[in-house]
């Protein structure tokens, strides 16, 4: 959700304003439009917003629909919503990569080390990442051979269903 967050540290909004113009160019007054600074808790949340859609959201969109296109196989989309609980949470949100620790089931590692105490919605995160990418991984769908917990329904361009895991 976050995935930028860990790269950007806080800003100005006269800084936001310019990293953009910097950034875009031509494009950023158009992008101001759609990311503008009063929509977001601060100009840091409004960069990250925009970087990790044009970095990470749209591209995989482009891909899932190409790849939806070419159909061959069928085509999944999560979308990752669990900060953790505390500071880590409430600074990052939810940064790139922190759904592996989900996927390959290390909370219980993550909290021996650090002593992070995992909650309810982590665990239930954990048991629908391990469901749903064993499935993937053992038959090329996500609701066989162990039916999920919720429906997770194959990619359509028209609609793009996404699971959205976490809360």
């Amino acid at each position: 959700r976050d995935e930028s967050s860990q790269w950007v540290s806080a800003l100005t909004e006269a800084e936001y304003v310019a990293l953009v113009e910097s950034v875009f160019g031509n494009y950023a007054d158009e992008l101001l439009a759609v990311y503008p600074v009063a929509a977001f808790d601060s100009p840091r949340w409004a960069w990250i917003t925009l970087t990790t859609d044009g970095s990470f959201t749209c591209p995989t969109r482009r891909l899932a629909r190409s790849l939806a296109s070419a159909g061959s196989q069928d085509v999944y989309r999560y979308w990752f919503t669990k900060p953790p609980n505390g500071a880590s949470g409430t600074a990052y949100g939810v940064w790139h990569g922190l759904e592996l620790v989900y996927v390959f089931q290390h909370l219980d590692a993550i909290a021996e080390a650090t002593g992070y105490v995992p909650d309810d919605a982590d665990r239930a995160a954990e048991s629908l990442f391990a469901l749903a990418w064993g499935n993937l991984a053992a038959s090329g769908t996500a609701g066989a051979p162990q039916a999920l917990p919720v429906t997770w329904p194959a990619y359509d361009p028209d609609t793009e269903p996404t699971l959205a895991i976490g809360g």
